[in-house]
């Protein structure tokens, strides 16, 4: 009786062996493919103590896996004026609030104190009851295309008030001759309001002689003979009047 009950004990202990290394194995090979992916893969507990970072999440900080695993990731990876901010985030996950916040930017410090910034995706753990315990999040660092974006917002907003402060007339036209924007020069130039000069087409403002030899150049124009030409010529102000003028006339490419 005694040897049946060993027997069974043995082979308990055996089969939650086997079950253990099988765990142990599937959470071995789930940290490799985590570790493989080229998004940031992090994973916060209700105190907001990090359990899991993979590998491109220590590449972004600079970090080794047991320099972040442990640690306050709001004290220690946030810059302080953002903690407020990303905690209020952080809350409203734990709560089950996850549509409002499940995509979210903010900036983070790397080990040597260069502030990143992370585009994340935000999704909440729950154990077997369902209760909050936790948040996964997966990140992309962003900070390269965001300082391009902002480059470029400042180079139109240059533009912009180059082409409106240049005291020349300036037009933007399409390639049918359509005026598309003109400034302020141009609409005092020849008597238009600005935001009459929208539509007119720069043939309507040219005399017969001259718009032939301008469509001429225009077609040389589009079919790559030239990307540029200039002319003197004679424009039509909204009065009637005509008045001489230099027209030069570059292409601009769209390239974005």
């Amino acid at each position: 009786m005694s040897d049946d009950k060993d027997s069974k004990l043995s082979s308990t202990r055996r089969e939650e062996t086997s079950t253990e290394q099988s765990q142990s194995e599937e959470l071995l090979k789930a940290r490799e493919y985590l570790d493989s992916a080229e998004v940031m893969l992090g994973e916060l507990n209700s105190k907001v103590i990090i359990v899991f970072v993979n590998r491109k999440y220590c590449e972004v900080l600079g970090y080794d896996r047991d320099e972040i695993i442990g640690k306050d990731w709001f004290k220690t990876f946030l810059p302080k004026r953002f903690r407020k901010e990303t905690y209020d985030v952080f809350k409203s996950l734990m709560k089950g609030k996850v549509e409002a916040v499940e995509h979210f930017e903010n900036p983070v410090l790397t080990k040597d104190g260069e502030e990143r910034i992370i585009a994340w995706h935000n999704s909440v753990l729950t154990d077997e009851s369902g209760k909050i315990v936790g948040i996964l999040s997966s990140g992309e660092d962003v900070t390269d295309r965001r300082k391009a974006e902002e480059a470029l917002r400042d180079s139109e907003s240059m533009f912009r008030s180059l082409f409106e402060q240049a005291p020349m007339g300036v037009a933007r036209v399409d390639l049918d001759g359509t005026i598309l924007q003109g400034n302020s020069s141009l609409a005092l130039m020849l008597g238009y309001d600005i935001d009459e000069l929208v539509g007119i087409n720069v043939f309507e403002i040219s005399i017969p002689e001259d718009e032939k030899i301008e469509r001429r150049l225009s077609q040389e124009l589009l079919q790559g003979i030239r990307d540029s030409y200039e002319m003197e010529k004679r424009f039509i102000r909204k009065n009637g009047e005509e008045i001489w003028g230099i027209l030069s006339v570059s292409v601009v490419s769209n390239s974005r």
